[in-house]
């Protein structure tokens, strides 16, 4: 199998949130520098804010090859070794954009979540196993390309992903 890049699906609550803040940050910026006595740290900052908030609108992807998943978004990057994953589950919930102990680089609610572990065995803080959710447009053709690329994974009763017993 060659790389395969999966686009982010966005749902139009966050990406009317992403954009419209962007849009903010641009023009914000740039009245920065027209003021009576202009802040140009200040329309400077404001100014990448905004480029930040829509590069995460605008790039954010999946790759998956033989070896790993890399997730991007924006100007960040998550790598998972596949040999490391120990669950993937299909979730759809908009709480887990907002919280819990996993990171977060999914721009809708309809999603997979993946559990995997540390070389080192490490937990999170001391507390959390790791993981991470993502929001692959088409979700189950991500699902079958990593079911046919981890050959230590199995489909569960559920219908999502485990360790092979």
């Amino acid at each position: 199998m060659n790389e395969s890049l999966f686009p982010a699906k966005v749902d139009w609550g966050v990406s009317l949130l992403l954009a419209g803040l962007a849009v903010l940050c641009f023009g914000f910026g740039i009245a920065c520098f027209f003021f009576p006595a202009p802040s140009y740290i200040g329309g400077v900052l404001l100014l990448l804010t905004g480029a930040l908030l829509q590069s995460v609108w605008m790039r954010t992807n999946y790759k998956l090859d033989e070896l790993r998943v890399r997730i991007q978004c924006g100007p960040f990057w998550w790598t998972i070794p596949l040999r490391h994953i120990t669950q993937v589950e299909k979730t759809s919930s908009i709480w887990l954009l907002m919280g819990g102990p996993h990171l977060r680089f999914a721009l809708s609610k309809e999603g997979l979540m993946i559990r995997y572990r540390r070389p080192t065995q490490q937990k999170w803080f001391g507390l959390f196993d790791p993981s991470v959710l993502i929001s692959p447009a088409d979700r189950d053709q991500f699902f079958d390309a990593l079911l046919s690329t981890c050959p230590n994974m199995t489909l569960t009763k559920d219908g999502n992903l485990g360790l092979k017993a």
